[in-house]
Formats: structure tokens, sequence, C-alpha cells
């Protein structure tokens, strides 16, 4: 089961939302608080439970520095690692049209 996750950008608000897209399931998961702009967010992916994923962000929202968790069913993904397969990607966006 593939799941995606990380942070994704809002031109219209100039910010950043945390979400999950998880193979299965319709319509991708976007998470509140949004993070603001122009710093450095620290992110952990991890699976706490069988059948569980979670993605912790720190950073600044708000004004307020705040860390957030959030957990979302993923059949097949294991605690001990064991079947797990997980892959690394960083992309960054373009400015539309180009």
């Amino acid at each position: 089961m593939a799941v995606d996750v990380g942070l994704q950008h809002s031109t219209k608000y100039n910010d950043w939302a945390p979400f999950m897209l998880i193979e299965g399931v319709k319509n991708p998961y976007t998470f509140k608080p949004r993070f603001e702009p122009d710093q450095e967010v620290q992110m952990k992916f991890y699976v706490p439970s069988d059948g569980n994923i979670a993605l912790t962000v720190t950073g600044y929202a708000d004004g307020n520095k705040i860390s957030r968790s959030y957990v979302e069913p993923a059949p097949g993904w294991t605690a001990t690692g064991n079947g797990n397969l997980i892959k690394r990607t960083t992309s960054i966006g373009q400015i539309q049209n180009r």
C-alpha cells in the first residue's frame, strides 16, 4: 500500500498544509493548522502501530511554535518495519505553465 506524506504549499494563502495520500483512499487528507512560509520545519514519518502511519510536524503556525501529530490507517504497514518499503523524495513546485 503506497502513501505520500508531506507538506503541500498553497499559493492562495502562502502557507503549508500537512497531507497524507493513502492508496485506496479516494481523497487525500489535509490537516490544520497550516504552517507559515519562510521557515524550517521538522517532519517525522513513522509507523506507530501495525496498520497505521503517522506524521509529526514541528514549526510555526499562527505565530506560535507548535508540534502536531497526524495518524491515519494504512493497512499493510508494520511497526517492526518488516515488509515496509520507504522511498524519500523531495519535489519542488514550479510556476504554472513554465
